[in-house]
């Protein structure tokens, strides 16, 4: 403070500062009131994105308690058949054999088909459409 007093000549650069500081307020203040329409704007879109994140949540929430009620419902099959005594297990492990034999013949079957037709098909192209395109086999 004894240095202000000896020196007053040092107040006056911060007059000026303080004018300008106090302007720079005023003009702030008046750009506030433009930008009260850019605030509305960026407020709008603030909302609209958290409401599209809301909503999303929403649909996760639901996929997930979807879930969890298909896993009770495993669950408790899975409980139902911990329960049951052995000549029920044989019951069920005799009916999934069988199941697994007619699956099996249905397969072979369907794979001895798909194997005929392959050589149906490779017969016809060989002994018809090559001549045709006089393409000659290669011999060994």
């Amino acid at each position: 403070m004894a240095f202000f007093a000896r020196h007053p000549l040092y107040f006056v650069p911060i007059i000026p500062v303080i004018i300008l500081s106090y302007l720079v307020g005023v003009i702030n203040e008046f750009d506030e009131t433009e930008t009260l329409s850019n605030r509305i704007e960026s407020l709008t879109t603030s909302l609209n994105t958290a409401a599209r994140a809301i909503s999303e949540i929403e649909e996760e929430i639901n996929s997930r308690q979807k879930l969890v009620s298909k896993l009770e419902e495993d669950s408790t099959t899975y409980s139902e058949l911990a329960k049951l005594k052995k000549p029920e297990v044989e019951a069920v492990a005799q009916t999934l054999r069988e199941e697994l034999r007619r699956e099996g013949r249905a397969s072979f079957k369907r794979d001895i088909l798909i194997m005929l037709v392959g050589v149906i098909v490779g017969t016809v192209i060989s002994n018809w459409f090559l001549p045709i395109l006089q393409v000659q086999p290669v011999s060994p």
